[in-house]
């Protein structure tokens, strides 16, 4: 399995080279052209794939040098609660493929980032979980993806599952994400220091670590001081446009992108090798973060 990047650098190189700006988040995006929760966003690939592929041209005209797939539910769990088990490889491949086309729509340099959102750590398909990660990861890279993302996971312990499954594919390029609260911690309370700890030399090793989702930017902003000076990898930081209030029924994200972006131009300063956006942010924001940093 190869990558079919249109860059002469692999992403790898391109991080360290950096800065890139990812793309802003996709549910919010198909949420506003009314695919509203009852709905499996990840279905869109195959009945909406003309929203899927517009929604990644919008963020690519905004400057994102980064797309990330519209998978990161795609996997056996989540598309069972919707009666979709049996079309997972094709909902993910196909997600990838999308994605693709429309990083290959321009000249320059564009990356696919292959969305692995978390993954049940108890409960009957507990037992499957390496297995579904690398069925959800072959799809991704068959369907042009550059490099796995492991996106908002939510503890050590779901790294580790990552990890382990991806023994079985050992040159494919991988990063891992983690969810941060306010309180600068896992969702369960794990120290930065723990969720950060280097993997054992002998497994497979990350392109890059990364902070996303969770808490708005100005809370990741200690997190993003602690780390730059202590990982060995370079840092993703992708922040949600705050914390979503409920205003008429809808969760609302007040965070400006002025704001949004301010906070982007000091997470590079720190030494962060890439920003982008998480739940509520949109193309506007990527524009202003792409804008402010060149």
């Amino acid at each position: 399995m190869t990558s079919k990047s249109n860059s002469h650098e692999t992403i790898a190189q391109a991080l360290l080279h950096g800065p890139l700006v990812f793309d802003g988040a996709i549910g919010t995006e198909l949420y506003r052209h009314h695919v509203f929760t009852n709905r499996c966003f990840e279905e869109q690939n195959l009945v909406a794939p003309d929203l899927v592929r517009q929604i990644h041209v919008n963020y690519l005209e905004a400057g994102a040098d980064v797309l990330t797939t519209n998978t990161f539910g795609a996997n056996r769990a989540h598309l069972g609660q919707f009666g979709l088990m049996e079309q997972c490889r094709e909902i993910v491949q196909t997600g990838a493929e999308i994605a693709r086309s429309a990083a290959d729509s321009i000249e320059r340099p564009v990356y696919v980032a292959g969305s692995i959102g978390p993954l049940p750590l108890h409960g009957r398909l507990h037992d499957e979980i390496e297995e579904m990660i690398v069925e959800q990861a072959e799809a991704l890279i068959d369907g042009g993806a550059d490099f796995i993302l492991f996106e908002t996971q939510p503890s050590r312990e779901a790294v580790e599952h990552c990890v382990f499954a991806m023994h079985a594919l050992p040159e494919v390029p991988i990063a891992f994400s983690i969810a941060v609260t306010e309180e600068g911690t896992s969702a369960l309370g794990e120290s930065i220091d723990r969720l950060f700890a280097p993997l054992p030399p002998s497994g497979p090793q990350p392109i890059a670590w990364g902070i996303n989702c969770g808490a708005g930017p100005d809370a990741l902003l200690p997190v993003v001081e602690h780390l730059t000076g202590r990982l060995d990898h370079p840092l993703i930081v992708q922040p949600n446009a705050g914390q979503p209030k409920e205003i008429a029924g809808r969760q609302v994200y007040l965070c400006s992108p002025e704001y949004f972006t301010e906070y982007a131009k000091r997470f590079i300063g720190l030494g962060a090798a890439a920003v982008g956006g998480c739940c509520g942010t949109t193309p506007e924001f990527i524009r202003q973060v792409r804008e402010k940093l060149g």
